[in-house]
């Protein structure tokens, strides 16, 4: 074979080879969101036993179909629209990012409203698309960012404790934040300010622009809390962090800055709760000898006693969240605060 033929060859065989897995990709792709739009139409006839069947062969050996329909939500939903936003192929894994709106009445606002965007994780498994039983992804990185230990430490505190409440008024929640946290958490960046330009009534900003993205998710932190034990910082955290979870599902686009800075403090109390009695005495115990344990002592108290007050007994998510509310839109800071973002 001639130099001209051997070169010709090699070229066709990478043709050939690049073409091919043009045409793999470009397969995978239709199929996914033809896949994705099958799951959508029998969702929206709640034909769970045909979503069961997209379910990876893996997921089919831990969940019966009949637990699976148990897991399926009891809302009554009126309408719901879905708009696929991107599609990313990356070897047999499958993102498909989706912006949705789920309306609970007729008129759709305020708390019969829900919307958020998230990525959606599929399988390419001998030729087809199946999903895991929990397919949302809010976070696609593979490693963590490196940070000081003390956040690493407070975020697994954080994780820990949320996902093992079973007794609190808040299990439900703080259940799910735990969730959310976990799928964000290779993606959070926090850092102390480098600078310490931070204003000194804020003690954590999440930072975000029209440039962000889920994949960095940032978050800077008051050097004072460097003197701070775990507890503090993963009280401090869970507020911040709440924002991320918030930014990352898309649900921050639906709230207002009141109401995302009402949804933060109210994680925070639905943390506190989930500690242990020991843990709580510790924070408590500090009241008076630091600034950082009495913002958190006081808030609490005022908290309590608002929701208490307005509710009687009925300390539970709801109340908490409305005297949230209340608490910030009084704040003379978060006016400033939220007035600065509307501009």
């Amino acid at each position: 074979m001639n130099i001209k033929k051997f070169i010709l060859t090699i070229f066709f065989v990478i043709l050939a080879i690049y073409l091919g897995k043009y045409c793999l990709s470009y397969y995978k792709k239709t199929t996914l969101v033809s896949t994705y739009h099958k799951i959508l139409e029998y969702d929206k006839s709640s034909n769970y036993k045909a979503i069961y069947d997209f379910l990876t062969p893996e997921e089919k050996q831990k969940t019966s179909l009949e637990d699976y329909i148990d897991l399926q939500p009891i809302d009554k939903i009126v309408s719901r629209t879905t708009d696929i936003k991107d599609v990313k192929i990356i070897d047999n894994k499958g993102y498909i990012t989706r912006h949705q709106i789920t309306c609970f009445s007729e008129k759709c606002t305020e708390w019969d409203r829900g919307e958020n965007t998230v990525i959606k994780l599929f399988y390419f498994i001998n030729g087809k698309w199946y999903m895991p039983l929990d397919n949302s992804v809010l976070c696609t990185r593979d490693s963590f960012y490196s940070m000081p230990e003390e956040f690493n430490r407070a975020i697994s505190l954080i994780i820990q404790r949320m996902k093992n409440d079973q007794n609190s008024q808040f299990k439900d929640m703080n259940n799910l934040l735990a969730l959310n946290i976990d799928k964000v958490k290779k993606c959070l960046n926090i850092q102390y300010d480098p600078n310490n330009t931070m204003n000194k009534e804020t003690e954590g900003e999440f930072h975000f622009s029209t440039n962000s993205t889920n994949e960095e998710l940032k978050i800077v932190v008051s050097p004072k809390y460097q003197s701070s034990d775990d507890l503090l910082t993963a009280v401090l955290l869970v507020h911040e962090i709440t924002h991320a979870v918030n930014y990352a599902m898309g649900i921050s686009n639906t709230l207002s800055c009141y109401e995302d800075e009402a949804v933060a403090f109210t994680n925070e109390l639905s943390f506190f709760g989930s500690l242990t009695s020991e843990e709580r005495s510790s924070i408590l115990s500090r009241y008076g000898k630091t600034q950082e344990a009495d913002r958190v002592i006081n808030f609490w108290y005022y908290l309590t006693k608002q929701a208490t007050g307005l509710y009687g007994n009925s300390l539970n998510y709801n109340s908490v969240s409305n005297s949230s509310l209340k608490y910030v839109e009084s704040s003379s800071y978060y006016q400033n605060q939220c007035k600065n973002n509307q501009n």
